[in-house]
């Protein structure tokens, strides 16, 4: 077992252990991870030449600290394993990982993994493995009169592999409702995402139009039997036509009586009351979804001066905003 950084990782032989793994997630893949992140090490172990257990980590650097937090477009990562022992060389790792970073903000790991400990964030699903009549019919009444407002104002959507749209509707409508998104990187990430996911064959880009202009714009993972409902946008004075909600629905009744399971990317803490876990839990509860869980990781090794400046800004922070 070795921690490499990411100028020593086999890119072949990473983006092999992560497909073959039963942990496998579109996030870990090592053109994903140079995308979203800034920097990122792993945990390796090889066994005749070949990575068998992978676990990623998102590094950044501050005060001549490392530390982790996890990116805005990457939201869970964890260990992936083609060996049976995977659980057991969580820990042995977890000690090779915290000999060198002494700092994590926040680390997600996938539903597969066990971290043994009692911090969990939350999705929420739908099995598309039925017909579109048993996925309808679990929809709240207002979801179902959303649903007839969408389809009486959007008779058709299209598919698209150019993100300008999305990104511009991101940027004006959804930022400033949600906050703590870095412009720059929205500009520059996004794009990249959606171009080459869609290369992969492992994304999906469609729009809804009113009046020649796009008015809600939704982006969607396809990895095995996973669909993610990953970003969506759509212009606040043309909400009422619920565009988003005719891509959405519209994609869970193409993909019906399908081996699919739909994630809808909500990767909230468990029992969080912020306002954003207040809003999005009820909006995605309203499509009859099951809840799963991610186990997370959080410590602080470092030294008292460094966390008595940490702590300071925060308190300043918390009294500005």
């Amino acid at each position: 077992m070795l921690l490499k950084r990411r100028d020593e990782i086999n890119v072949e032989q990473w983006d092999e252990c992560i497909e073959q793994s039963s942990q496998s997630t579109i996030f870990a893949f090592s053109w994903y991870l140079d995308i979203t992140t800034e920097d990122w090490w792993a945990v390796i172990v090889e066994e005749k030449g070949k990575y068998v257990w992978v676990m990623p980590f998102p590094i950044k650097k501050k005060l001549n600290y490392y530390y982790i937090q996890m990116p805005v477009y990457c939201p869970e990562l964890g260990y992936f394993s083609t060996v049976a022992s995977s659980e057991q060389l969580f820990s042995n790792a977890l000690q090779l990982i915290q000999q060198e970073v002494r700092y994590c903000i926040s680390y997600i790991g996938n539903q597969h993994n066990n971290f043994g400990n009692s911090v969990f964030y939350e999705d929420v699903t739908i099995d598309l493995n039925k017909s579109w009549e048993e996925i309808y019919a679990q929809f709240s009444k207002d979801k179902k009169t959303n649903y007839k407002r969408a389809k009486k104002y959007h008779q058709n959507m299209y598919s698209s592999d150019d993100p300008t749209a999305l990104v511009q509707l991101f940027i004006k409508h959804t930022i400033p409702r949600i906050g703590d998104v870095n412009i720059k990187d929205a500009e520059t990430i996004i794009p990249q995402l959606i171009a080459t996911s869609i290369e992969k064959g492992k994304g999906e880009l469609y729009y809804t139009r009113y009046e020649d202009k796009e008015d809600a714009a939704a982006f969607f993972f396809r990895h095995q039997n996973k669909l993610h409902y990953f970003l969506n946008s759509a212009d606040e004075q043309q909400r009422k036509r619920n565009g988003r909600m005719y891509i959405l629905s519209k994609i869970m009744e193409d993909n019906s009586d399908k081996p699919l399971t739909f994630h809808f990317g909500a990767y909230i803490k468990e029992n969080s009351l912020d306002d954003y876990s207040m809003n999005v839990r009820p909006y995605f509860e309203g499509f009859g979804v099951k809840k799963i869980t991610f186990p997370a990781l959080e410590w602080n090794h470092l030294p008292i001066h460094i966390n008595a400046i940490h702590q300071l800004k925060k308190a300043i922070y918390k009294i500005l905003y």
